[in-house]
């Protein structure tokens, strides 16, 4: 029987080879925009708008009270949705219940809504609409927080 003594050079050899292949990790970090990943409970952060060359201006109390402000949508995996008056509770509440979807990686639906999805990292939601509002084109922007 013959056997082979391996020589510091292939010892090194080896080494530096299992040292690459168990070195190198993939990435953990999947940004792909799925309906499991917005699946969960989103606060509002704010609303902007944008209209035509003007500077963007964040419109949060001209559209909503303080009664709506801390309320909770709801993203649910069978893509429903819920919006709770959560905190601070109006009169009336301001409950709903409605319908979700995801028909791309960027566009996101909401009842009979569509909207752009500019941003979506695990945490921050934002989707926006454009529309022409007497004759000039008006963004508006809506960021939402993970909870």
């Amino acid at each position: 029987m013959f056997v082979k003594t391996l020589t510091m050079k292939n010892w090194l050899f080896i080494g530096a080879v299992v040292w690459f292949f168990t070195s190198c990790k993939k990435s953990t970090d999947d940004n792909t925009i799925t309906k499991e990943r917005l699946t969960g409970s989103y606060k509002l952060n704010s609303i902007t708008m944008k209209a035509g060359s003007s500077a963007e201006q964040n419109v949060t109390d001209n559209y909503l009270t303080a009664c709506e402000k801390d309320d909770i949508t709801k993203l649910n995996s069978d893509n429903t949705y819920e919006y709770m008056d959560a905190g601070i509770t109006c009169n009336p509440p301001g409950n709903a219940t409605g319908i979700w979807d995801l028909p791309s990686q960027t566009t996101f639906k909401q009842d009979n809504e569509v909207f752009d999805l500019d941003r979506f990292d695990g945490q921050i939601l934002q989707i926006s609409q454009t529309q022409v509002q007497f004759g000039q084109t008006v963004k508006t922007t809506i960021t939402m927080q993970k909870l």
